[in-house]
């Protein structure tokens, strides 16, 4: 039922956890294991590896029908929206699940992403099943799902609160999804344009979610599907890559998404949001650094701009004006 997308980079410390808790899980719901590895160098290739040729002690399940873990071995980091994109349309099956390697799943997190599937696919156009992402020691909420301000922000409903908060604890819909995991309905993803691979890293899920809610799909939080994140296991080495990200993302998003009405009715507020981003990158950029990464995020975004002009289909207003 399920194709498993697993995207890595140099994360080798964490893929054992990830891969155990998907294989001590209900096997016999997951017919493939796809790891996308984006040039790793810490011998995260050699790890895989060992899973492909021998049954790992993890693996409990004695229906599962998981044959062998596929390695898509790219030879250098195409980024996180790229990654996804060749492992998405490697999968075989319709009902993909996306995971970062720093992820463990709870052992009942397949089979409850079943029946939210079994009731509401054929009810309700669902592109993506998300569940309750909590800390890696279970004791307080990361996300039930994003929200979204159409200033141009998105942010994981409930983090921070306490695991055993009497909130989100009923199935709804939602804006969209966070794609630390997630199950994607493969033919919706193909049908938005999957992840845009400018995107490269951070945002190219909200990217995608307004594209999903501009088609008319939606996203459904199903809080049984529990799974718990480390959290910020890559990019926590990689300095002020994240603000980077964020900061010329953003504008990726707006330029893209938002027609002229919103632009000239709210530019205030949105541009005074991409104020905040540029302050999170200057706070997270040495001093000495300051001109060369602004110089670089910018002037991307400038080379991009034909682009990205070329790319817009703005999403309707009433869909923006209901998310705010």
């Amino acid at each position: 039922m399920f194709s498993v997308v697993i995207l890595n980079y140099n994360g080798q410390e964490f893929l054992s956890g990830c891969l155990g808790s998907i294989l001590a899980a209900d096997g016999s719901l997951v017919t493939e294991i796809i790891v996308v590895d984006n040039g790793s160098s810490d011998g995260s290739v050699k790890t895989i590896r060992k899973f492909q040729i021998s049954k790992p002690k993890f693996q409990t399940s004695s229906k599962s029908q998981i044959s062998k873990i596929k390695l898509i071995e790219n030879r250098r980091n195409l980024g996180f929206a790229k990654a996804a994109n060749q492992g998405i349309l490697a999968a075989k099956e319709d009902f993909v699940v996306l995971i970062n390697n720093d992820l463990r799943l709870d052992k009942q997190w397949f089979l409850e992403a079943k029946k939210a599937i079994e009731k509401w696919h054929k009810k309700e156009p669902v592109a993506a099943y998300f569940g309750k992402v909590l800390n890696w020691q279970g004791t307080e909420i990361e996300s039930t799902g994003l929200v979204y301000w159409l200033k141009g922000k998105s942010l994981n409903r409930g983090n921070g609160l306490s695991a055993k908060t009497d909130r989100y604890q009923k199935e709804e819909f939602v804006f969209g999804p966070s794609a630390s995991v997630v199950v994607y309905y493969q033919p919706a993803l193909v049908q938005a344009g999957l992840f845009d691979e400018d995107f490269f890293a951070y945002e190219e899920d909200v990217d995608l979610n307004l594209r999903l809610n501009n088609a008319g799909w939606k996203t459904l939080y199903s809080p049984k599907m529990i799974a718990y994140h480390l959290g910020g296991g890559t990019s926590r080495k990689m300095g002020n890559f994240r603000q980077r990200m964020d900061t010329k993302n953003w504008w990726f998003i707006i330029i893209k998404n938002y027609p002229v009405s919103i632009l000239v009715k709210y530019g205030l507020s949105i541009f005074i949001e991409r104020l905040r981003n540029l302050s999170g990158l200057i706070k997270a950029t040495a001093w000495y650094r300051i001109p060369a990464t602004l110089l670089a995020t910018y002037g991307e975004l400038l080379l991009k701009l034909p682009k990205l002009l070329k790319k817009r289909k703005p999403v309707r207003e009433n869909i923006l004006l209901a998310l705010k």
